[in-house]
């Protein structure tokens, strides 16, 4: 007697144990909860190349690099903001500001971007490129007028009257880059890798 209360015993954990595992199968969804992972801004191969600090408390700064790159701090650097581009494969070198919502950036493949919401959107400028010229270097902008100027490879100096939305080009092509615009008491002057001195043209 004893022997068959434990055979069904035995039976019933059985058929319980295989209708759990059954009723697991079919009605237990499991799910699992994954917070979104931010990108780090100062990741091993995040270099950048360009940054200004333009408010009178050092607090704002952007800065620019590799891959279309553009981070943004309002606190002194504690806190850094990813902003969005419309360019992702090309190294961004420099950035000029006119005031705290005002910027420009340019990089390679003669890539021109202006915000003027503090970097909540960039939009994308063209150039008319000399052969071999796409290589853009150094931005400058002057606070006062709205004018900025571009240096890049093949002696090219581009300057905009209208905040980086229309350029000129103003310099003679030369097979040089211009790496160095500097503004002093607003004349402008421009240095290239073989050693000329150009003044930048205001008119």
């Amino acid at each position: 007697m004893q022997k068959k209360l434990a055979y069904i015993l035995e039976i019933l954990l059985s058929a319980s144990i295989v209708i759990g595992l059954l009723w697991v199968a079919f009605y237990v969804h499991p799910s699992a909860t994954v917070n979104d992972i931010k990108p780090s801004p100062f990741g091993k191969r995040e270099n950048y190349f360009g940054v200004v600090a333009p408010s009178s408390d050092g607090k704002l700064i952007w800065a620019v690099g590799r891959k279309g790159r553009i981070i943004r701090t309002d606190d002194g650097g504690n806190n850094w903001v990813i902003q969005q581009t419309p360019v992702s494969h090309v190294h961004l070198q420099d950035i000029d500001t006119w005031d705290e919502r005002s910027a420009i950036v340019v990089g390679d493949l003669g890539s021109v971007m202006v915000t003027s919401d503090g970097g909540v959107t960039w939009q994308s400028k063209e150039l008319q490129l000399r052969q071999f010229g796409e290589q853009l270097m150094q931005v400058v902008v002057d606070k006062t007028d709205g004018r900025a100027w571009i240096a890049g490879a093949m002696g090219s100096v581009f300057v905009s009257d209208d905040h980086g939305e229309s350029w000129r080009i103003t310099h003679p092509i030369s097979p040089g880059i211009v790496f160095l615009l500097r503004l002093v008491e607003r004349s402008g002057w421009s240095v290239s890798l073989d050693a000329s001195v150009v003044p930048m043209t205001r008119a």
